[in-house]
Protein backbone atom coordinates (compact mmCIF):
# COMPACT_ATOMS: atom_id res chain seq x y z
CA UNK A 1 0.00 0.00 0.00
CA UNK A 2 1.26 3.44 -0.60
CA UNK A 3 1.58 6.25 1.47
CA UNK A 4 0.89 9.60 0.10
CA UNK A 5 1.17 12.93 1.60
CA UNK A 6 1.08 16.66 -0.31
CA UNK A 7 3.64 18.83 1.46
CA UNK A 8 3.07 22.64 1.01
CA UNK A 9 5.82 24.97 2.92
CA UNK A 10 7.49 28.41 2.63
CA UNK A 11 10.28 28.98 -0.24
CA UNK A 12 12.57 29.28 2.28
CA UNK A 13 12.36 25.74 4.10
CA UNK A 14 11.47 23.93 0.84
CA UNK A 15 14.70 21.78 0.52
CA UNK A 16 15.33 21.42 4.05
CA UNK A 17 11.26 19.77 4.28
CA UNK A 18 12.66 17.69 0.99
CA UNK A 19 15.51 16.24 2.80
CA UNK A 20 13.53 16.09 6.04
CA UNK A 21 10.84 13.41 3.89
CA UNK A 22 13.72 11.88 1.99
CA UNK A 23 15.16 10.44 5.36
CA UNK A 24 11.86 9.59 6.39
CA UNK A 25 12.05 7.04 3.94
CA UNK A 26 9.58 8.99 1.19
CA UNK A 27 10.17 9.14 -2.22
CA UNK A 28 9.35 12.87 -3.60
CA UNK A 29 7.05 13.16 -7.09
CA UNK A 30 5.15 16.11 -8.49
CA UNK A 31 7.63 18.93 -7.21
CA UNK A 32 6.15 22.61 -7.24
CA UNK A 33 9.88 24.41 -6.45
CA UNK A 34 8.39 27.65 -8.32
CA UNK A 35 6.58 29.66 -5.21
CA UNK A 36 2.90 31.04 -6.15
CA UNK A 37 1.74 32.78 -3.13
CA UNK A 38 5.42 32.47 -1.29
CA UNK A 39 5.20 28.68 -0.59
CA UNK A 40 6.36 25.55 -2.54
CA UNK A 41 4.66 21.91 -2.55
CA UNK A 42 5.85 18.56 -3.25
CA UNK A 43 4.09 15.24 -3.21
CA UNK A 44 5.72 12.77 -0.93
CA UNK A 45 5.40 8.42 -1.13
CA UNK A 46 6.20 5.69 0.47
CA UNK A 47 5.48 2.00 0.32
CA UNK A 48 3.42 1.37 3.68
CA UNK A 49 3.75 -2.76 4.48
CA UNK A 50 1.27 -4.56 6.43
CA UNK A 51 3.44 -4.30 9.73
CA UNK A 52 3.90 -0.91 9.97
CA UNK A 53 -0.10 -0.27 9.63
CA UNK A 54 -0.72 -2.65 12.53
CA UNK A 55 2.05 -1.27 14.29
CA UNK A 56 0.56 1.83 13.41
CA UNK A 57 -3.27 1.20 14.27
CA UNK A 58 -1.91 -0.18 17.76
CA UNK A 59 0.27 3.03 18.54
CA UNK A 60 -3.03 5.15 17.80
CA UNK A 61 -5.35 2.89 19.91
CA UNK A 62 -2.76 3.66 22.58
CA UNK A 63 -2.36 7.08 22.09
CA UNK A 64 -6.39 7.34 22.30
CA UNK A 65 -6.22 5.46 25.50
CA UNK A 66 -3.85 8.05 27.47
CA UNK A 67 -6.20 11.00 25.95
CA UNK A 68 -9.27 9.59 27.75
CA UNK A 69 -8.05 8.80 30.43
CA UNK A 70 -6.07 12.41 30.90
CA UNK A 71 -9.74 13.74 30.00
CA UNK A 72 -10.80 11.92 32.97
CA UNK A 73 -11.05 13.94 35.54
CA UNK A 74 -11.95 12.89 39.64
CA UNK A 75 -15.66 13.42 40.37
CA UNK A 76 -15.85 15.18 43.54
CA UNK A 77 -17.14 13.21 46.65
CA UNK A 78 -20.53 14.35 48.08
CA UNK A 79 -19.49 16.02 51.60
CA UNK A 80 -20.87 14.22 54.68
CA UNK A 81 -21.58 15.97 58.00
Amino acid sequence: MKQKIRITTRVSQFEKRKQEHLQAGYQIEDEQPFPVNGLCSFTAVRVVTDDDLAADSFSDKVRNLKTIDSDRSPQPTPEQD
